[in-house]
C-alpha cells in the first residue's frame, strides 16, 4: 500500500531530479547540434565571359559568351552536424557574341582569314543549361550571424546550343543539345538574417564535360569541356 510518507519522499525525489533530466536533455541537444533539419534554397547567379568549344569532323570553334551568364538554382536540402546533403536544379542562358576557329584542316592563312571574316560578322545565338546536382557543404560556424560555407558536387547538364553567322557567309550552324556530366564547386558566406533565413553570397565553379550532340552521328559534332564561374546570391530557409 503506498502511504502519504512514500508520496512525499517520490514527490521530493522528483522535484530533484527533474533538473538533472533537463540538464541531460541540453546536453544532447547540444552533441546532435541544434541547427539540423530541412532546408530550401534559391539563388541567382551570372558569370564572367566564357568560351564552349563546338566540335564537327576536324573542326572546332570557339563560341564566346558575353558578361552575364543568367540563371537561377533552386535547392532540397537537410542540415546535419554542420554538414548539408542537397539536391538541385539549376537554369542558365548566355548570348553568343562571338565565333572563332580554333582548329581545322584548312591552311593557317585560310584559318586566319575565316576568322576575320567572323570578326566582322553579326553572330548570333544563344547557350543555355539545365543543371542537376547533388551536393554536400559543410557549414563553418564563427560564434557569429556570419558563416562560411564551402561545397562540391556532381550531376548532369543538358547543354543546349544555338550559334551562326548571320549573312551570307556561314561557317557553321549549331542547333542542338546534349546531356553531359558534370561537377561543381562552391564557397561563400552566409548572413543570419532571422533563425530559419540565411542570406548567402558566393561562388560556383560549374564544369561540364564532353558530350555528344543528339542529331549527329557519334563523334561527328559534339560540345567541349567547359567551366563556367558564377557569382550567386541567394536565400536559404530552414524548417
Amino acid at each position: 500500500m503506498i502511504t502519504n510518507r512514500s508520496l512525499r519522499f517520490a514527490f521530493c525525489a522528483l522535484l530533484l531530479l527533474a533538473p538533472l533530466a533537463t540538464l541531460s536533455a541540453q546536453e544532447m541537444d547540444d552533441m546532435m547540434g541544434s541547427d539540423e533539419g530541412f532546408y530550401i534554397s534559391a539563388a541567382y547567379s551570372a558569370a564572367l565571359p566564357g568560351e564552349r568549344d563546338l566540335i564537327q569532323g576536324n573542326d572546332t570553334i570557339a563560341a564566346g559568351t558575353e558578361f552575364g551568364f543568367l540563371g537561377g538554382r533552386f535547392g532540397v536540402g537537410y542540415m546535419i552536424a554542420g554538414f548539408r546533403p542537397e539536391v538541385s536544379a539549376g537554369y542558365r542562358s548566355a548570348t553568343v557574341n562571338s565565333l572563332k576557329v580554333t582548329k581545322s584542316d584548312l591552311t593557317a592563312p585560310a584559318v586566319e582569314l575565316l576568322n576575320k571574316t567572323l570578326a566582322d560578322a553579326d553572330i548570333s545565338g544563344t547557350i543555355t543549361s539545365i543543371d542537376l546536382a547533388a551536393s554536400v557543404y559543410y557549414d563553418i560556424d564563427t560564434g557569429t550571424e556570419v558563416s562560411a560555407y564551402i561545397g562540391a558536387g556532381g550531376g548532369m547538364s543538358q547543354v543546349s546550343v544555338k550559334a551562326e553567322n548571320v549573312g551570307s557567309f556561314v561557317v557553321s550552324q549549331y542547333n542542338d543539345s546534349a546531356w553531359a556530366l558534370s561537377f561543381q564547386g562552391a564557397a561563400g558566406i552566409g548572413y543570419a538574417v532571422t533563425e530559419d533565413l540565411t542570406l548567402t553570397l558566393g561562388y560556383r565553379l560549374i564544369g561540364t564535360m564532353e558530350a555528344n550532340f543528339s542529331k549527329y552521328e557519334t563523334n561527328k559534332a559534339k560540345t567541349g569541356m567547359t567551366l563556367n564561374h558564377n557569382g550567386e546570391l541567394g536565400l536559404r530557409f530552414s524548417f
